[in-house]
């Protein structure tokens, strides 16, 4: 028998036919690049203090092995290291994490028409190969590369170029030419999870163990300026399973999950809040996820599956005070219209979110951010509906909040 270093290993994520049933095979689409840390498998010790005849231990009757918990912490991915020429077959694991957070996701509009003009705010496509829904995000060419938009409102040409007007502006007017690209959007919703399987191999051909029915129960991305985008995510299991034999994976490699890139401007990131574009130092996206477990004599480990009771979703960003001057502090309830941030805009790798209508949460706290006065601002979703487009409208369309992959 080996010993297993803790650090080396294998973590990979699959979503599930059916709640109860693991899945068993993994292909490297299912790798996950994370610090996991050492998942502690649980399970239930049922006992009943009886009358016994001295002081040894009652008897114990092993329970349920659900509700056990583990957390990932990963840079942030893309799913290409070539620009979408097409849909792509399924959502990579990080869209997974942050759809089963958010609650959905959907893939459409990869390469699905071409560009012929517009403005910043409209862009204008071709009639004859439009595939995209209204609410998912794109990226639009522009000179030197792209940027990124979210498109609220689907205008027919009548035969002519349709225009796509978008909650908020680019950061340059659409070139002429190129190819409009959607995304994988994942988006805020009361739906139901599928549920996702785990499996993690150690160094040691003995160590492989599996968790299914999994949900995200939380999600944070860290999103400072200079730095690399981050995510953690909090794992709830409602049974594992040690399969004994299959670990020992060797090496392997990410293919086409290349890292996004620092928050720099030269990347394309940027903080566009009621319009105006806000210099902010650091930002969190936090997700909270409430689920009940369905009891249920007939489940695997006594639960049927995990119901949702709740969702949230909130922005944390901090900025000097300079830099709201134009919006001064704001109250609790204040209302503050669309944000945006986007991450990185290269094809394959690009990362934006939205909220389409946004109010502040709580008082704004003043602070230090490296010696300056800096305001930290909560910000959370409030009911939006004013995405239209006859015949267009996709599944995140007048969502409050949406989290888009490109």
């Amino acid at each position: 028998m080996g010993y297993a270093p803790s650090n080396i290993g294998r973590f990979a994520l699959k979503t599930q036919g059916a709640w109860g049933t693991a899945e068993t095979s993994f292909a490297a689409a299912n790798y996950v690049e994370a610090s996991v840390m050492i998942p502690t498998p649980v399970q239930e010790a049922l006992r009943t203090d009886a009358t016994r005849g001295g002081y040894y231990a009652q008897r114990v009757v092993a329970g349920s092995k659900k509700d056990t918990s583990f957390t990932l912490s990963m840079p942030l991915h893309g799913f290409s290291t070539a620009t979408p020429t097409g849909d792509p077959s399924a959502a990579h694991p990080d869209a997974l994490l942050v759809a089963a957070a958010l609650g959905a996701y959907n893939i459409k509009g990869f390469a699905s028409s071409a560009v012929t003009g517009g403005t910043a705010a409209a862009p204008t496509v071709s009639d004859s190969d439009y595939d995209l829904w209204v609410g998912q995000a794109v990226a639009v060419p522009i000179s030197g590369g792209h940027s990124l938009g979210w498109v609220k409102t689907y205008t027919d040409g009548g035969g002519g170029d349709d225009t796509l007007t978008l909650l908020d502006d680019l950061s340059a007017a659409p070139s002429g030419s190129g190819n409009l690209l959607g995304s994988i959007t994942c988006y805020l919703t009361n739906t139901i999870n599928d549920p996702l399987t785990f499996d993690w191999v150690g160094s040691d051909a003995s160590v492989h163990v599996r968790f299914y029915d999994c949900v995200v129960t939380s999600a944070k991305l860290t999103l400072n300026a200079t730095e690399q985008p981050t995510a953690e995510f909090t794992v709830q299991a409602g049974g594992w399973t040690n399969v004994g034999s299959g670990g020992a994976p060797g090496d392997y490699a990410m293919t086409d999950r290349p890292q996004m890139p620092a928050l720099i401007g030269a990347n394309g990131s940027r903080f566009v809040i009621a319009g105006s574009a806000v210099n902010v130092s650091s930002m969190e996206i936090e997700i909270t996820n409430d689920v009940q477990a369905v009891m249920s004599h007939a489940g695997t480990e006594g639960i049927a599956e995990y119901v949702t009771t709740n969702r949230s979703i909130a922005l944390t960003a901090t900025a000097e005070a300079s830099s709201l001057a134009g919006i001064g502090m704001m109250s609790p309830g204040t209302s503050i219209g669309v944000i945006q941030f986007d991450a990185n805009t290269t094809p394959g790798r690009a990362l934006t979110m939205t909220i389409p209508l946004s109010q502040v949460e709580e008082l704004q706290e003043l602070g230090d951010s490296n010696g300056l006065v800096a305001l930290t601002t909560r910000y959370a979703p409030q009911v939006y509906s004013a995405d239209s487009g006859v015949g267009t409208l996709g599944d995140a369309a007048d969502t409050a909040a949406r989290i888009a992959f490109l």
